[in-house]
């Protein structure tokens, strides 16, 4: 292979890594956010106070870094046992992808097996930030249906919420 062959290979490799990495860390946000409303509903939340009041507690948490975010449902009782095992090793696979991924994996750009490594590596971090969404997910239901909220009234709410989503002309 020639130099210009193995340079356009390389580049070739890092717009993979790129793209992926983006990704990764597009559904690590949405984890964040996600794991920021199940703390304010499972912990924070009381019932009758309000969506002003719920607003600003979740304006609030979605203020703490994903980390805080983590340890806190983790000392509220809203994460325990396998789940928060999953939580603290996603908390540090984010950590390394943000902070050490680059330096931890500079040769995957010329070489094949660290190369698809690092690509599993990256595409388990994204898998596990939407089944940890998926789970938390699920939690809500349950708790909103344990605190009384009959399921065809969570139905309806998801049915307006997601109306008013699509229907927005500013995203």
């Amino acid at each position: 292979m020639g130099v210009f062959e193995e340079k356009l290979a390389r580049a070739e490799r890092l717009e993979v890594i790129c793209q992926r990495a983006g990704f990764a860390l597009w559904q690590l946000q949405s984890l964040e956010a996600s794991s920021a409303q199940a703390f304010v509903l499972m912990a924070k939340a009381k019932r009758g106070m309000g969506e002003k009041m719920g607003s600003k507690l979740l304006g609030s948490a979605l203020k703490n870094t994903f980390g805080k975010t983590v340890h806190s449902m983790r000392r509220k009782g809203v994460i325990s046992g396998e789940l928060e095992q999953r939580f603290e090793s996603i908390l540090k696979e984010r950590n390394w992808l943000v902070h050490r991924s680059r330096v931890d994996s500079e040769q995957a750009i010329v070489d094949t097996q660290a190369f698809e490594a690092l690509h599993a590596r990256i595409d388990q971090i994204a898998e596990e930030s939407h089944s940890l969404m998926k789970a938390l997910a699920d939690m809500a239901v349950d708790f909103t249906l344990r605190s009384g909220v009959p399921k065809e009234r969570i139905q309806i709410e998801e049915r307006e919420l997601l109306k008013r989503w699509h229907s927005r002309d500013d995203i």
